[in-house]
């Protein structure tokens, strides 16, 4: 039950902080440029020949622009909430939250 109570209040606060846009534009604009830039790695991987500019993303068959909502901000948001929330000493979840982006 602590686990919810402590997720859910995690959670809150760090979706009213990224929806009260106190983080610069630009650097939120950087976020979505990397996230651009990982994608057309990725696809890159699986052989599909692609683009980026900016969040525009390019190839012979597709273009997709990432827009607000769609960086990945929110699922992140969801994982460290859920990593700080379980009943773990707090340096074993600083410890795991950059473990699980490697």
């Amino acid at each position: 039950m602590y686990f919810f109570v402590k997720f859910f209040v995690l959670m809150g606060l760090l979706l009213c902080f990224e929806l009260l846009n106190p983080v610069s534009p630009k650097r939120h604009r950087s976020f979505t440029n990397l996230r651009a830039r990982s994608s057309v790695f990725l696809l890159g991987l699986l052989g599909t020949k692609t683009n980026v500019s900016g969040t525009l993303i390019v190839s012979p068959q597709f273009a997709a622009d990432i827009k607000a909502g769609c960086t990945g901000i929110e699922p992140i948001i969801i994982l460290l909430s859920a990593i700080f929330a379980f009943p773990s000493p707090f340096r074993e979840a600083i410890s795991f939250m950059f473990l699980w982006d490697s």
